[in-house]
């Protein structure tokens, strides 16, 4: 039995028939995982070779502005922090969140600071442990079009969060990972989990194009009846991979109860005979049930879910 796949908690996903054209400026950009954002000093990043710098002020409130000094064009990722504003760390200027300068320290008092000292602003917003950056305008910015998945939020789910440095565009890893066809031979024993004996002819089809994004399916044709898996594409960089299994709690849990009944068999018999050899064959299944009756506690879920996020 397959598990229908509800595409309507994706709110991104739900919008593919509505909006015409991809707008690659008015959309949201994950920048980096919250957990690997330092909150003592500014974070620089750079979007199609456009600089932009984050950071925090003393409320916590997250700001991003271009990282460029409008005074003589150095760079406000390479200043600090001062009194929840940026710093520029060629002559000291300061910025607040919202990109003006609040402090010149070779102005006298008196003269006010000029209205074109100021960096143009961005918003950003934290989401299931994500800063996200809006590059468009600041008015037409919708939380409601960040890609979240709503599966994370929900209790009993695990997750595992990592970052690569790959020395090429993001298009050729969103190709990479939309390739079901290269995992049997080039992850052959590594990472992900390939075997060069699964390459075979794959059924695929399309299930829904847009300027916003892909949706198709795939599977095997070697194993009769084999499950589809799926995979969608949301503009500009969220690759999500899916694949819904059949519950097999039973077996788990049979096999679960026979380890125990075994381990129980063997405390006895060890008892009895007092053979050394036994005893240590009864701990060790004895620790197997207990460690396979902890992860069974923890699976909750009818299906397995893998995403990939940039």
């Amino acid at each position: 039995m397959n598990i229908p796949v509800n595409y309507s908690k994706i709110e991104s996903l739900a919008t593919l028939d509505t909006q015409q054209q991809f707008d690659a400026q008015n959309c949201w950009y994950p920048i980096t995982f919250v957990r690997d954002f330092p909150s003592n000093r500014p974070y620089g990043f750079t979007l199609y070779d456009e600089p932009f710098v984050l950071f925090r002020e003393r409320a916590e409130k997250l700001a991003c502005l271009q990282d460029i000094c409008p005074h003589r064009a150095a760079k406000l990722s390479d200043g600090q922090i001062s009194d929840g504003k940026i710093e520029c760390l060629y002559h000291g200027w300061q910025f607040d969140t919202e990109g003006k300068c609040q402090h010149i320290p070779q102005l006298p008092d008196e003269v006010r600071i000029p209205n074109n000292a100021c960096v143009k602003s961005f918003v950003v917003v934290e989401k299931q442990g994500l800063i996200w950056f809006w590059r468009g305008k600041t008015e037409e910015a919708d939380e409601k079009l960040i890609p979240i998945l709503p599966e994370i939020e929900k209790q009993g789910f695990v997750k595992t969060d990592f970052m690569l440095d790959l020395p090429y565009d993001q298009s050729y890893l969103i190709e990479n990972v939309m390739d079901p066809a290269h995992v049997a031979i080039s992850h052959h024993n590594t990472r992900g989990g390939g075997n060069r004996q699964n390459a075979q002819p794959l059924e695929m089809e399309v299930i829904k194009t847009s300027s916003l994004g892909i949706r198709g399916k795939w599977r095997g044709i070697n194993k009769p009846n084999d499950s589809w898996r799926f995979i969608d594409f949301i503009a500009p960089s969220l690759v999500l991979n899916s694949a819904y299994v059949q519950e097999k709690n039973w077996t788990f849990f049979r096999l679960k109860q026979i380890l125990i009944a075994i381990a129980i068999a063997f405390a006895v018999v060890a008892i009895i005979t007092n053979v050394s050899q036994i005893q240590m064959v009864a701990v060790m299944l004895s620790i197997l049930s207990v460690m396979m009756a902890v992860v069974a506690n923890q699976v909750k879920t009818r299906f397995e879910l893998s995403y990939t996020r940039y």
